[in-house]
């Protein structure tokens, strides 16, 4: 009986070490993805971030065009 249960408690106990090293392994690539994942967010985040610079640029100048159209538009002078 003693001997029986040892067994179990050995076979348990590789279970559990293989199961770890399982886990471990798969938290690598798990973290391989998050960062893949990570950098295209950045890349992402700084293209919207060029593109929002651009359209604010864009206003601006249609604002000024029409500024100085206004000006030029005006009356006496």
């Amino acid at each position: 009986m003693k001997s029986a249960f040892l067994i179990f408690m050995i076979v348990v106990l590789v279970f559990t070490i293989l199961l770890g090293i399982l886990i471990w392994r798969q938290s690598f690539r798990i973290e391989k993805k998050a960062l893949i994942a990570k950098q295209r967010q950045e890349e992402y985040l700084q293209q919207l971030e060029a593109e929002r610079q651009m359209q604010l640029q864009q206003n601006l100048e249609n604002k000024s065009d029409e500024l100085n159209n206004e000006i030029s538009e005006q009356p006496g002078k």
